[in-house]
């Protein structure tokens, strides 16, 4: 055994208590690094009584489902621990005094100087195991018996029925729940005038087919240059990552000549593989198809012949792939040579010239050209000929391509929209190609797929210089460009159309849909925070930036008075603000939830935990936006974080592990954060992760009042009455509508309260009596500040006011069986169109944003709503 006499107390904590504490059974209690809190974060603690009274903290501290447990004591060989275990047991009693009466999680307590090891229960100074070190094996009884009492196990049985306890086995109660089912969850509001743009620009926002593609980049081209760039602050950590040693970065997308130039020689280039690296959806292949259009000189185009393979859709297996790139480069060739008869007796006798004039000289020579034999003989060997794709191939690269003094490039297309070994095989496919054509291979990929495979072939064989990455463009500059090409388009296209209440296609001119178009893009970018978010939520992707424009433009809560209001500015109206909140945290939905929004609900909880934690998720964004400038110790990275730390951290305030992993996992996937392997799919807590623009757009958007009230539809209630009295908002038996401004109000404050009320009763007793920390999921007073600052600005009629005799329009926001809530248009008001004011089939022929023409009725004080009628 080594002589640990000369050991420092660091030593001890290092060589021995550790090795105790993480060692797996039966050598040790198998606890993870985040269970295990060490001495430089845990707090300092008042303990012992009169002139003994001093200021303390141990070595340890074990957290396990954000319990605290068991503190643990280190000294020198030799010391006195009988001293360690005393203090060690006052500070577990000094931590169990912020926890509920009766309630005392921290009861175990270890002290250890190398030599002997004291354990036992914290109520008491006398240990209940003194071993020396020389027994601490798995054949020792007593060893034995600490092992189960101290195991993780064992510790984690403790730690959930203290969770139980403080949980209480409440009921919880979710709105959304109450409300319905999946029909009311997925109830949803239409703007045909909206959805019929989309439809009919879409080839021009999204174009997929080479020919749009192709009209895009000759009329809707954002030249990009560095300053415009669509990159955050927080992006450009991964980007410097990248390109500090490798590649070459393409700043002017209209003139690219960093890629250019190597085109100067094209025969240079034969077999060789030019990679072109951005992110998912960044414009690889817009740019791609620019190059070859646009950006090439003439003469360059001339002596060169593209081929685009879309690898989506090839087969996924060994036997079938090469045949299919054989023949869909084969295809390739004559789509572009369309006047040609390739089926013609005088083309194949030309393709194959070499190995008939062989033949000729051979076999054939044995007879005559009039003989029956002779002619056999040939198509036989035609035949044979075209059934050899290699050859076939050969020949159609030779003919068409290469005896016109052209070169061929062909560009593999969406090769990493794959899994791993898929996306493999892709690889193994452009090395192929590489290695067996005399061809140029122009490879886009995404920038995790190059960093993961960087090292595969054929991207290990590719020249430094050959290496370009692209930034994205500027979103507002690419909607913009889009805009502005429809509009050049309106005077040739045909009229839009949009349904009437009574479905008869009403024709709009297309400069009424370039109007819409553009007011929404002034309402969306003329606007900080809203720009910052829809920049946020389409991180590097613009492809996605420009799914959620087209999604926010068919948005049924924009109703038919708004579509009317920007028509008649002429485009100039911009949206209110808590309309264009609710088209980006709700879409298309009447109601929020979770599942069916990009926007997260960071307060949400699963109610079948012992304790439903509505704070993890925030918390994680949190301590990933508070580190987002902190740069990893080992591997220099800014912005990245250790996993284990951060499940560290949260568990020591009282942040269940499990729970955060899984919503680590979740976050992985939706892109929330980001881990150092850039793999989605992959998870290990010892993997470096950071917050990505994404994330910090669901952890800055906390601070929209819209955004409380609407995660507050789908929630987890301990109290009840309070989800029963949304829901009974949300059905519209509230005092105001459903969607109204003064229901956000309403809503977000009750949200608010709650929180504050159950993070106090649940968590702020741990927070920061563990570790010194003053770390806090939410400010609770700076978003009760900002909900007074909206309160501000809601418009209130204190009396009813409007007139009997009038024709007011009016929007539709809630459908019942008893009759329609509708928001009296340029009025603070709200009303009900009883069902026995309505025609039979009105559940059928209204829907959700329809503007109505009606009539006041009578006010109803006791429900501050207006009962209105149809007007005639």
């Amino acid at each position: 055994m080594i002589n640990i006499d000369n050991y420092t107390e660091s030593d001890v904590e290092m060589k021995i208590i550790l090795p105790l504490l993480k060692d797996k059974m039966p050598e040790g209690l198998q606890l993870e690094d985040y269970h295990i809190q060490t001495k430089s974060s845990l707090k300092k603690i008042l303990i012992d009584k009169g002139t003994s009274q001093k200021l303390y903290y141990p070595d340890f501290a074990i957290t396990i489902l954000g319990v605290p447990l068991l503190i643990v004591e280190a000294k020198k060989p030799n010391e006195d621990l009988d001293e360690a275990y005393r203090q060690a047991c006052l500070y577990a009693n000094e931590i169990n005094r912020e926890f509920p009466k009766n309630i005392n999680p921290c009861q175990l307590v270890i002290a250890s100087d190398g030599i002997y090891i004291y354990a036992g229960n914290s109520d008491t100074n006398i240990p209940e195991f003194k071993i020396e070190r020389s027994n601490w094996i798995n054949t020792n009884v007593e060893f034995d018996s600490f092992l189960n009492k101290f195991s993780f196990n064992k510790l984690e049985n403790t730690a959930r029925n203290f969770r139980a306890k403080i949980g209480t086995g409440a009921r919880f109660k979710n709105p959304i729940n109450l409300l319905g089912g999946k029909k009311i969850r997925n109830l949803e509001s239409s703007n045909s005038f909206g959805e019929n743009i989309s439809i009919q620009y879409r080839h021009l926002f999204n174009p997929n087919l080479e020919v749009e593609k192709n009209d895009i980049v000759k009329n809707a081209y954002v030249k990009l240059n560095k300053v415009e760039s669509h990159i955050l602050p927080i992006d450009n950590i991964f980007n410097k990552r990248l390109f500090d040693n490798e590649g070459t970065l393409i700043y002017d997308f209209e003139n690219p000549t960093e890629i250019t130039s190597k085109f100067e020689n094209p025969k240079n280039l034969n077999n060789q593989v030019l990679l072109l690296i951005g992110s998912v959806g960044s414009g690889k292949s817009t740019f791609t198809t620019y190059l070859k259009e646009v950006a090439l000189q003439e003469n360059i185009r001339e002596s060169t012949h593209w081929i685009n393979l879309n690898l989506n859709d090839a087969p996924v297996n060994k036997e079938e792939i090469y045949k299919w790139t054989k023949k869909t480069i084969i295809n390739n060739i004559k789509i572009k040579f369309n006047d040609i008869e390739f089926d013609s007796l005088s083309f194949i006798l030309e393709l194959y010239k070499e190995e008939i004039i062989s033949l000729k000289k051979g076999v054939l020579s044995l007879f005559d050209e009039s003989e029956i034999k002779y002619k056999e003989l040939l198509a036989e060997n035609i035949l044979k000929y075209q059934n050899d794709i290699d050859l076939t191939l050969d020949k159609y690269i030779l003919r068409l391509i290469n005896e016109k003094k052209k070169e061929l490039v062909i560009v593999l297309d969406n090769c990493d929209k794959r899994n791993v070994e898929e996306q493999l095989l892709m690889f193994e496919v452009a090395n192929w190609l590489k290695d067996n054509i005399k061809t140029i291979v122009f490879l886009p990929i995404r920038d995790t797929t190059y960093e993961n495979h960087k090292y595969d072939k054929p991207l290990d064989t590719v020249v430094k210089d050959l290496i370009f990455k692209i930034n994205p463009p500027n979103l507002e500059q690419v909607l913009a460009s889009r805009i502005g090409y429809i509009s050049k388009l309106s005077n040739n296209n045909k009229d839009g159309f949009y349904l009437l209440d009574n479905g008869i296609k009403v024709k709009y001119p297309s400069k009424d849909e370039e109007k819409y178009l553009k007011s929404i893009l002034n309402s969306l970018f003329n606007n900080n925070f809203f720009k910052k978010l829809i920049s946020g939520f389409a991180g590097r992707n613009i492809r996605n930036g420009i799914e959620i424009f087209l999604d926010f433009c068919k948005s049924g809560h924009i109703n038919e008075a708004e579509i009317t209001k920007i028509i008649k500015s002429n485009s100039e109206y911009i949206l209110p603000n808590h309309l264009i909140s609710k088209v980006f945290i709700r879409g298309n939905k009447v109601y929020y939830t979770d599942s069916n929004s990009r926007i997260k609900n960071l307060f949400y909880s699963v109610p079948s935990d012992e304790i439903p934690d509505p704070f993890v998720r925030v918390s994680i964004l949190k301590y990933l936006f508070d580190n987002r400038y902190t740069t990893d110790a080992h591997k220099s990275l800014t912005g990245y974080i250790k996993t284990d730390l951060l499940l560290k951290f949260l568990n020591s305030l009282g942040h269940d592990e499990n729970r955060t992993i899984e919503e680590l996992k979740l976050f992985l996937r939706l892109n929330l954060i980001e881990n150092e392997s850039l793999n989605p799919d992959f998870f290990n807590t010892q993997d470096l992760i950071k917050i990505t623009s994404i994330g910090l757009a669901n952890y800055e958007i906390i601070r929209n009042i819209d955004y409380l009230a609407s995660v507050a539809e789908d929630m987890w209630y301990k109290d009840n009455i309070l989800a029963e009295e949304i829901t009974s908002n949300l059905s519209g038996n509230g005092e105001y509508a459903h969607l109204s401004i003064q229901s956000v109000s309403l809503h977000s404050r009750q949200l608010l309260n709650y929180l504050e009320n159950y993070y106090k009763t649940n968590f702020s007793f741990i927070n920061g009596k563990i570790i010194d920390t003053d770390f806090a999921p939410i400010d609770f007073n700076l978003l009760n500040s900002d909900i007074n600052d909206f309160n501000k600005n809601i418009k209130t009629d204190s009396k009813p006011n409007l007139s009997k005799e009038k024709i007011y329009e009016a929007s539709v926001l809630n459908i019942q069986h008893y009759g329609m809530i509708c928001e009296i248009v340029d009025t603070s008001f709200f009303g009900l169109i009883h069902v026995s004011e309505l025609p039979e089939d009105f559940l059928e022929k209204y829907s959700l944003g329809n503007t109505l023409k009606i009539k006041v009725k009578e006010f109803k004080t006791a429900h501050n709503k207006y009962n209105l009628v149809l007007a005639k």
